[in-house]
């Protein structure tokens, strides 16, 4: 048997220690801001006591029964992200681009994504749509509806993680994964969510962190 390939990782614990001292050092710089949360906030006061805002290297997976507002809950957090300036990704599976931005403009301004759509409204509403469109142009925001296959979306996200600096990345949905010929769909959802756990941790040095529905 070759060890050799296993690689230079150090995983003593004094190693492990030393990465631990990092992150402790992280939060208390950020404590010292006047931050509670070692990661970025997702707009949901409980939700971030429980996961301390969310933290780079982790995947987390939005279960639920279909058409009961996982996207909408999805997108409720990614607004909340860019209003802190977080670089972001959504790679929607379902929706369109031009979909997936209307709905975003919809949360920040509690209208409609058909009425968003549509464009024509009272002065009020389209006033609103304006400085949503405004706001998402200003933000740094990624929305890709291309590639459904898994070993693609890992390259994407890889892409934009370390050529757009992005921190935050939203898959919709996971169901959606093309998958080999055969699988089952608790065999796809096991497959993907083991694989980009595993690219979330890669991609930590760079800060990112996944969401996935």
């Amino acid at each position: 048997m070759n060890i050799t390939n296993l690689g230079e990782v150090d995983d003593s614990t004094k190693a492990i220690i030393k990465e631990m001292e990092t992150v402790q050092k992280e939060f208390s710089d950020k404590y010292e801001q006047g931050k509670k949360l070692l990661g970025f906030s997702c707009g949901l006061e409980e939700l971030d006591a429980h996961i301390d805002g969310l933290r780079p290297g982790h995947v987390w997976v939005i279960g639920a029964w279909t058409s009961t507002g996982k996207t909408q809950f999805a997108l409720n957090i990614v607004h909340s992200v860019l209003e802190q300036g977080v670089a972001t990704s959504i790679i929607s599976l379902e929706m369109s681009r031009v979909d997936t931005v209307a709905r975003l403009i919809g949360i920040r301004n509690n209208i409609s994504s058909m009425a968003v759509l549509k464009g024509k409204n009272d002065k009020d509403v389209q006033e609103r749509i304006s400085e949503g469109k405004a706001f998402l142009l200003q933000s740094p925001l990624e929305v890709h509806t291309t590639f459904f296959e898994l070993d693609k979306i890992k390259m994407l996200i890889r892409r934009d993680v370390y050529t757009k600096k992005v921190k935050f990345v939203v898959l919709d949905y996971v169901q959606n994964i093309i998958s080999k010929k055969g699988q089952r769909e608790y065999e796809i959802m096991t497959a993907a969510a083991t694989e980009l756990q595993a690219l979330a941790r890669e991609a930590t040095g760079m800060g990112e962190g996944v969401l996935a529905d």
